[in-house]
């Protein structure tokens, strides 16, 4: 079972609401446009290489739009996207891509949701990239570990 453990910085105040985006846990990522004759074997390089965050809170996994624009990507189809307690909503691009976690040994396809993120943070991923995985959050030492 490939593990992967992600030490968390120990200088972040975790009471500010944007502590998520600053110090939240996150993994390098291979991301590719899903095309070609073989989407389960993508021709990764490494300049694909990309943080993301893991958020557990978000149901869907997300691409900054102007990184999705970058990679040449194009939307296969759109979604309502409501924003935090459902008083805001909008229509957003779905993309498909390939990604690989190589630490854990995993390479998918999946449905990405292009919307505004700050620049650091060009994809976050949530519940559906955790639903295959072990994730264990240890407080005392400030570590996540993640397991498939």
């Amino acid at each position: 079972m490939p593990i992967l453990s992600i030490d968390l910085p120990s200088d972040i105040d975790f009471t500010s609401a944007d502590s998520i985006l600053e110090a939240g846990p996150r993994i390098r990522l291979d991301i590719a446009r899903a095309t070609g004759p073989e989407p389960h074997k993508p021709p990764f390089r490494p300049s694909d290489r990309v943080p993301a965050l893991i958020d557990t809170g978000a149901s869907i996994s997300i691409i900054r739009r102007g990184f999705a624009d970058h990679l040449g990507m194009r939307a296969v189809d759109t979604t309502t996207i409501y924003g935090i307690h459902g008083t805001h909503h909008e229509q957003s691009p779905v993309f498909l891509l390939r990604y690989r976690v190589e630490a854990l040994e995993e390479t998918r396809l999946a449905r990405f949701v292009g919307v505004d993120l700050v620049p650091s943070i060009p994809v976050v991923l949530g519940r559906e990239f955790l639903a295959n995985k072990i994730m264990v959050y240890d407080g005392v030492v400030g570590r996540v570990t993640l397991a498939v």
